[in-house]
C-alpha cells in the first residue's frame, strides 16, 4: 500500500502539469494546428519534414527484399550470401571454396552447416532452412 502512494506521488510530481492541462478548457490552452496543403486538413508535415531530410540509404527507404507473401522463396536471398566459386576431391572426400574459404562437410559458415558437397553443388543446412549451391562452370 505505501508503495502505491509513492508511485502515485512520483507520478504527481513528474507528470502532474501535463495532466492539469489536458483537463484545461481555456482557449489559450489548445494545440496550434499548422496549415497543410491536405485535403482534409490533416497535419501531415511531420511526415513531409521526414521525406525530404531522410538519405538515400535510409533503412526505411530501402526496396524491401523481405516480403510478406508467406509462400515467399526466401533461399534466393539467403543464396546471395554464399559464393561457390570451387569444388575438389581429395582422399577425404569433397571440399568447397565458399566465399573464398576451404569448407568440408560439417563446416559452419554463417550459421549453416555444409552437409553434403557432391561434384558440382553444395548443400547447407540450418533449422529448417535448407539450400544448395551449384557450381557454375
Amino acid at each position: 500500500m505505501i508503495l502505491l502512494a509513492a508511485m502515485g506521488v512520483v507520478l504527481l510530481v513528474f507528470f502532474g502539469e501535463p495532466i492539469l492541462k489536458l483537463f484545461d478548457k481555456g482557449p489559450g490552452n489548445q494545440p496550434a494546428q499548422s496549415k497543410s496543403s491536405s485535403a482534409k486538413g490533416i497535419d501531415d508535415s511531420g511526415i513531409r519534414a521526414l521525406l525530404t531530410s531522410a538519405r538515400p540509404d535510409s533503412i526505411a527507404f530501402t526496396p524491401n527484399i523481405w516480403t510478406n507473401d508467406f509462400f515467399f522463396d526466401r533461399n534466393r536471398i539467403i543464396k546471395s550470401q554464399f559464393r561457390l566459386t570451387g569444388i575438389s576431391k581429395s582422399e577425404d572426400g569433397y571440399m568447397a571454396i565458399i566465399n573464398d574459404e576451404i569448407m568440408e562437410k560439417g563446416n559452419k559458415m554463417l550459421g549453416f552447416t555444409i552437409a553434403r558437397i557432391s561434384e558440382s553443388e553444395v548443400r547447407l543446412k540450418r533449422n529448417r532452412d535448407r539450400i544448395t549451391l551449384e557450381l557454375i562452370e
